[in-house]
């Protein structure tokens, strides 16, 4: 794992390139500790740079970036290739025998590229990546991200008259290390931070920067000046994926069990092989717990596993891991941290996210993080990704119940229905939860009251469930179009509807393309490049992504339960009573501390005079909505954590 950086320029003279590239890679030493490189062509203006978390061949011949056997390409590559010996052999076969230098696969991707071309060599990977490659020889650079969008990669234009430059970078920070970086703060991506707590793809929080955006890629002349002419293009689509399933449909459940298992085992396999030590994220659930079954299956040898506890017994699940790994007979570690040691993270998370981000399981996965580096692993395997392909969020079974009863109420009825919610006391609604034995019912009551009231369908009330605010211009100084959703319309209109699918299977596409790569990957890949720490996600595999498609969605969600074939599978090799139990997921006590230990520093985050000076939010909103839930009258802990994040980011970016 790595960070990659870059930029090409308009002035070829002014540019102090070897400076800018060696700011470059100090920003992003924490993902890559191991070494640095740049690459640099005065005379067309072209800086590469680099700097390397070693992980497979730890000698200096993988040192980036690096010039393929003819000198015709330049690489800087992020992330890892697990099918890279396949490559290698098929680049035997059909070149005849290589003088291979190294036995890394980034000297496989950049001989592959000269072999193949940069598109078909894109088609061939099964890996994570994100890559900055430059034709020497067609002057052509171009820019790629993996088809899951595991690896970042934000690109953009900055800078100011013949001291303009296209830059990009594994993380803003590099960007932000141009000396002349001088974009402002979009909006329109404030905005959506706010509803999602994250910021989708393509957008970033600065104008003129964008993420690019997974299975997409830039192709760039650089000796062309007009950057206006620069847009991206798709190598790979997940609505090209869903088209090719016609008349490939698995229905055969134990067909689909044993298929889908071998593609799983393959995909655990090939992700496992390091030159470093290796473990597996271990949380007891179902999905780690696959991932763990499958990783001693495929082994030689006792696996490690590895697992965080909290002294909040009722955010601590490593009993659970514990019971696993024990039936597994794995080498396990378990650190056990407390309420102090989470609440030390929450000032520093907008360092480590550059970013605004306000997912909250941002911190126990930087805990997580931290403590598997410290006992000196470089690569651990994880669950992710299992959520969006098989079913497992709630809101998938959720949504379409709360259609089938609230669906039906006219419009006008619906206000009548949020009076009588909001009339009843926090008691009342508490006990009810209680007897009908619903976990978080008054938070849930609220939020399902609110969001009915305002959908006109069940696609409507979907992206209503997965946004906080009905109107979002309401926190925010500045009046956005509605209705926002985590993907363009455009895309929505013209590829995904066309493919008339389930509403269920619907939110998973939406999830993949959106909450996935911009939610999901990012909370993963900050928190793990923040210590120099590789991750890798076996469900994420080209060959399992594919084989996904073809499965009915009652092998995914059966009798109102997720990850149903998941489940399935992990019974061949752990007793069902062992990981059967309600979905938990990374919880956090943000109710709890904005109440109690955090008070202090979100009445300073919020204090109306400070944020009515920076003029982002509406201060009159967020006064009211911290004295709301300090006061229990509601739980707004969602919506404040997203203004409480977005402000201490502020403090630290204006």
């Amino acid at each position: 794992m790595c960070g990659i950086a870059g930029l090409i320029c308009k002035d070829r003279q002014i540019l102090a390139l070897d400076e800018i590239g060696s700011k470059m890679n100090t920003s992003l030493l924490n993902r890559g500790p191991d070494d640095s490189g740049i690459w640099i062509d005065n005379d067309i203006g072209i800086l590469l740079s680099h700097t390397r978390l070693s992980v497979n061949d730890l000698s200096k011949a993988g040192h980036q970036p690096m010039l393929s056997s003819s000198n015709r390409f330049v690489l800087t590559f992020n992330g890892e290739i697990y099918n890279h010996w396949d490559l290698r052999q098929e680049l035997e076969i059909t070149q005849g025998s290589q003088n291979w230098k190294s036995h890394s696969d980034t000297e496989t991707l950049i001989q592959a590229i000269e072999c193949w071309g940069v598109y078909k060599t894109l088609t061939k990977l099964i890996g994570m990546f994100a890559f900055g490659i430059f034709d020497r020889k067609e002057n052509k650079f171009y820019l790629a991200r993996d088809r899951f969008g595991e690896k970042p990669i934000y690109w953009g234009i900055t800078g100011v008259g013949t001291r303009k430059v296209l830059i990009f970078g594994s993380d803003l920070k590099a960007l932000k290390s141009y000396p002349e970086f001088n974009n402002t703060i979009n909006r329109e991506s404030m905005g959506l931070f706010i509803n999602y707590n994250y910021v989708p793809d393509p957008h970033s929080i600065y104008e003129n920067i964008w993420k690019l955006e997974a299975g997409k890629i830039l192709e760039i002349d650089v000796t062309d000046d007009d950057y206006s002419k620069i847009y991206p293009m798709s190598w790979w689509q997940l609505e090209d994926t869903i088209k090719n399933v016609d008349g490939r449909e698995i229905e055969n459940e134990s067909e689909a069990i044993n298929l889908l298992k071998q593609e799983l085992i393959k995909s655990v396999k090939s992700q496992s092989k390091a030159d470093v030590k290796i473990t597996s994220f271990l949380s007891g659930g179902i999905d780690s717990s696959l991932v763990s079954a499958l990783l001693q299956e495929t082994s030689n040898s006792q696996i490690n596993t590895f697992t965080i506890g909290f002294e909040n017994k009722r955010f601590d699940e490593a009993t659970y891991a514990r019971r696993i790994s024990n039936y597994l007979g794995s080498n396990h570690s378990e650190l056990i941290f407390t309420n102090e040691d989470a609440l030390n993270i929450v000032p520093k998370i907008n360092e480590y996210y550059s970013e605004p981000f306000a997912d909250p399981a941002a911190i126990p996965t930087l805990l997580l993080c931290n403590a598997a580096k410290s006992q000196g692993y470089t690569v651990a395997l994880s669950g992710d990704g299992a959520d969006e392909l098989f079913g497992g969020y709630n809101r998938y079974t959720m949504a379409p119940k709360i259609w089938k009863y609230f669906g039906i109420i006219p419009n006008f009825m619906k206000p009548m229905l949020i009076n009588s919610v909001n009339k009843l006391s926090t008691q009342s609604i508490d006990l009810i939860g209680s007897i009908l034995k619903i976990r978080q019912f008054r938070e849930r009551l609220y939020k399902i009251t609110d969001k009915i009231s305002y959908s006109n369908s069940l696609e409507d009330l979907y992206y209503r469930l997965i946004r906080e605010w009905s109107d979002v211009s309401s926190i925010t100084e500045y009046k956005y179009n509605q209705p926002f959703t985590p993907i363009s319309n455009e895309r929505l209109n013209q590829s995904i509807h066309e493919l008339k699918l389930d509403p269920v299977t619907f939110m998973m596409v939406i999830d993949c393309l959106s909450y996935l790569p911009g939610n999901n990957q990012v909370k993963l890949d900050r928190a793990s490049m923040a210590v120099g720490l590789e991750t890798r996600s076996p469900f994420l595999d080209k060959n399992v992504g594919e084989l996904i498609w073809r499965l009915p969605i009652n092998l995914k969600i059966k009798n109102n339960c997720g990850k149903y074939i998941l489940k399935e599978i992990l019974a061949d090799y752990i007793p069902k009573k062992l990981f059967e139990r309600p979905k938990a997921g990374f919880a956090t006590p943000i109710n709890e501390w904005i109440k109690g230990p955090l008070r202090e520093w979100a009445e300073e985050m919020l204090n109306s005079n400070k944020v009515r000076d920076e003029g982002f939010l509406n201060p009159e909103i967020t006064t009211k909505l911290l004295n709301e839930h300090i006061q229990g009258v509601k739980d707004n802990s969602k919506k404040l954590w997203s203004a409480l994040i977005w402000e201490s980011w502020i403090d630290k970016n204006i």
